[in-house]
């Protein structure tokens, strides 16, 4: 009824770092969220894919075409607008909420990337 499993420490090995990576990306998204404005904070982590987009150009040789250039560019740029504006808007507004949302979203980008990761180094 039931097949022997086929295991691969590999396999395990990313699997559980995968899982680790996610939960502390949830845990600095919502210390960001504690620190600083859920319109600054969410804009900011949802550009996980930058990093992913990144890491696999480095690490797996995908090409990134001009047009996908522009759009990281875009992103990094919308960030700092929207920053800039906050500021303005208000008289005082405490950045400390910056550094976990980037923590975030770096930990979501190497997130997305390990399972991709993992097809190229774990052969079936």
């Amino acid at each position: 009824f039931f097949a022997p499993l086929d295991y691969d420490g590999r396999g395990f090995a990313i699997a559980f770092v995968t899982g680790i990576i996610g939960s502390c990306a949830q845990m600095m998204y919502g210390f960001a969220l504690y620190r600083g404005p859920v319109s600054l904070v969410s804009i900011t982590s949802s550009l996980y894919p930058l990093v992913a987009v990144l890491l696999s150009q480095t690490f797996l040789q995908e090409k990134i075409l001009g047009r996908q250039w522009a759009g990281i560019a875009l992103g990094i740029i919308s960030i700092v607008l929207l920053i800039k504006r906050r500021k303005k808007d208000t008289e005082q507004i405490s950045m400390n909420w910056m550094a976990p949302a980037l923590a975030s979203m770096g930990l979501w980008g190497v997130w997305v990337f390990l399972p991709k990761l993992a097809l190229f180094t774990i052969s079936p």
